[in-house]
């Protein structure tokens, strides 16, 4: 029987290579969305997720001001990432300068 690729996405046991992809792609978009909506489009310009990789986001940052305005709200945008996509499991958030 043939599985709907959304059943297997909420499945938080399976971790096939192309679900962890998924998911990281799906964290990645939600941590943009999320930042565009605390500081708007201008963020866009310094700072953007860069890749999700055991349970970390990293942020890519060429300012050191965004990063510590990010670093403020860190905790919030957490949970609001493991809110929006099942089985993603954002524990921490790195940032590269």
């Amino acid at each position: 029987m043939m599985n709907l690729f959304a059943d297997i996405l909420k499945n938080r046991n399976f971790n096939s290579p192309l679900v962890r992809g998924v998911r990281a792609s799906q964290i990645i978009a939600e941590a943009e969305k999320i930042l565009v909506s605390r500081f708007g489009e201008g963020i866009k310009t310094v700072a953007a997720p860069a890749y999700f990789k055991n349970q970390t986001l990293t942020i890519a940052c060429l300012s050191s001001t965004a990063a510590g305005e990010i670093k403020l709200y860190e905790n919030s945008i957490i949970e609001e990432i493991n809110k929006a996509v099942p089985g993603g499991h954002v524990l921490k958030i790195r940032y590269l300068s």
